[in-house]
């Protein structure tokens, strides 16, 4: 079944392309008629809040999915189910959909006009807001039991049922075990004013992640609002500064598992913290991590940003210099399915030519704490070379951080475990 981040980033139009897509709506060659519907309820001729999402449904032979709102494009949805999320403001709209037909050709499937009216200014500011971020809403995964709570000042749960805990008794080497009962770890924002309202779905109660996986709330820190993202595995926590009068830190509370605590990482060569994440130990394992603080301006510039820890509690500090406003800051939050090995913007630098041969692979992966993700590291460079040389090379020429995401579960074959690591660039 596939989930809500399957969505690809917002696509960018360039010269020429709309020629492709100026065709006549196709006679479908099945029954079904495509339809746009939101919370089950025909998009045409409705009236709705400023956010929510829309649901496609077509002939089962359409391809590469396009959505269009008042004649610019949304984004493609490659995969079936097919939707997308719409953040707009008051007023009439138009909503189209183009598609490629059972020949190949791409044609628009429906034309329809809505209305949005009673939008809420604060909650749809902070949408538009996240939406200006690339990639961030092609992460959002709706639907997941592993998030529960209506409100960040009382604070959001993240569960994970099941949960295996790695152990290296007497330094040896790694295994695994059951943990027994599930874990949880709970985030909450002490200057969270409301219950959390969930992205434009009258139809969901606050703080119900299974609709939209976003949700929203006021703060009493000046102009600034929060958001709640539902990931695949955890959260994302987004602070909205709208001016200059936001505040340049704000600040989290983690209730984490017995036995638990926080970890700074730091850069493995210098020791340097800046723009470090935080990891999450117990029994001397990672089982979660804040991964590295990001923070953009309207105009996508990123902007410095670095944690301070003191106890369970995570402040982001954002330098606002130069900034234009609304600026979107980001502790993104994993938990309890993953170790997590992330090399900071620095190390990706430094080491952006090592890692394009076996041998200097293995003195990146040297530099990694974690012994079953070091030995896991090392096989990478065998199976996975070319991935890990493409995603290094990227991250390294646009300001980004790698990060492996490896199972627990695959933890005692680590030979295994490299055909199931994630190799992937990130925000930090």
């Amino acid at each position: 079944m596939k989930l809500r981040n399957r969505l690809v980033a917002m696509a960018v139009v360039v010269s020429g392309a709309l020629a492709v897509i100026t065709t006549p709506p196709a006679t479908a060659d099945s029954d079904t008629q495509p339809t746009a519907t939101v919370n089950g309820k025909q998009l045409d001729g409705s009236t709705l809040p400023g956010s929510f999402v829309v649901d496609f449904a077509g002939p089962d032979e359409l391809t590469g999915v396009h959505f269009w709102l008042d004649g610019d494009i949304l984004g493609e949805d490659k995969e079936a189910p097919y939707f997308w999320p719409v953040i707009t403001g008051e007023g009439k709209h138009r909503f189209k959909v183009f598609a490629n037909d059972h020949i190949g050709e791409m044609r628009q499937q429906l034309e329809v006009d809505f209305v949005v009216t009673g939008a809420d200014p604060v909650a749809e500011k902070t949408y538009e807001a996240i939406t200006a971020v690339p990639d961030v809403i092609a992460e959002t995964v709706p639907g997941t039991a592993k998030l529960t709570g209506d409100s960040l000042s009382d604070g959001v749960t993240l569960t994970a049922p099941g949960i295996t805990t790695l152990t290296a008794p007497d330094g040896g080497a790694a295994t695994t075990v059951p943990s027994g009962d599930p874990l949880t770890l709970s985030v909450a924002m002490p200057a969270a004013t409301e219950p959390l309202a969930n992205q434009g779905s009258a139809a969901a109660e606050p703080g119900d992640f299974g609709t939209t996986g976003l949700a929203a709330s006021t703060t009493d820190l000046p102009s600034t609002s929060v958001a709640v993202q539902s990931l695949a595995d955890g959260l994302r926590l987004m602070t909205v500064a709208r001016d200059a009068n936001a505040p340049a830190k704000t600040s989290f509370d983690l209730t984490l598992p017995e036995g638990a605590t926080l970890r700074t990482t730091t850069d493995s060569e210098t020791d340097d913290t800046t723009g470090a994440g935080i990891a999450v130990v117990r029994n001397g394992a990672v089982i979660g991590e804040v991964t590295a603080p990001w923070a953009h301006d309207a105009t996508g510039r990123k902007l410095p940003t670095s944690y301070t820890v003191e106890g369970n509690r995570v402040t982001q500090v954002v330098d606002y210099t130069g900034a234009v406003f609304p600026v979107v800051a980001d502790p993104r939050l994993s938990f309890g399915w993953n170790v997590y090995v992330t090399w900071n913007r620095s190390e990706v630098w430094n080491y952006r030519n090592k890692v394009s041969y076996v041998q200097g692979l293995l003195s990146v992966c040297a530099a990694i704490p974690h012994a079953a993700a070091k030995v896991i590291c090392g096989g990478l460079g065998y199976v996975k070379m070319t991935q890990l040389r493409n995603v290094w090379g990227y991250a390294a020429g646009n300001n980004r951080c790698v990060q492996f995401v490896i199972p627990y579960w695959t933890l005692n074959n680590p030979l295994n475990t490299a055909w199931y690591t994630q190799i992937k660039h990130i925000n930090c």
